[in-house]
């Protein structure tokens, strides 16, 4: 048999013995979880854990299309359990994240009204 000659190379050797202190070095020492779980403030092993309460944040819950002018949208936005006012700065700022969007086309929507902008064209 033809030994390897990659074995005797210097490398091979430091790899091996990192390896190897590796290994000894983390049966010696304690895993890092266990050291800082009391930092934590984690309950006993073993306790019930409550159920946290139910977050319902804020949600759109439909649309309104005015019949005599079809782009013209009323939004009916839910506050939902977040705390915030109807009238705050917050909840229109997060009522406009939620409307934009609504009406942010992704690029499939873009192709599909594309053809039949086009295809319109060529009718008229």
């Amino acid at each position: 048999m033809r030994k390897s000659v990659f074995k005797k190379t210097f490398t091979f050797r430091l790899i091996a013995c990192w390896i190897i202190f590796s290994f000894i070095v983390s049966a010696v020492t304690p895993a890092n979880a266990q050291i800082f779980a009391n930092g934590l403030n984690l309950p006993a092993p073993g306790t019930m854990i409550t159920i946290t309460p139910a977050f319902m944040p804020v949600m759109m819950k439909g649309m309104q299309v005015h019949p005599d002018n079809p782009l013209l949208f009323d939004f009916i936005i839910d506050t939902g359990k977040s705390g915030l006012k109807v009238n705050s700065p917050a909840f229109k700022t997060e009522s406009q994240k939620l409307i934009k969007y609504f009406l942010l086309p992704s690029p499939s929507k873009k192709k599909t009204y594309g053809s039949i902008y086009r295809l319109m064209k060529k009718i008229v």
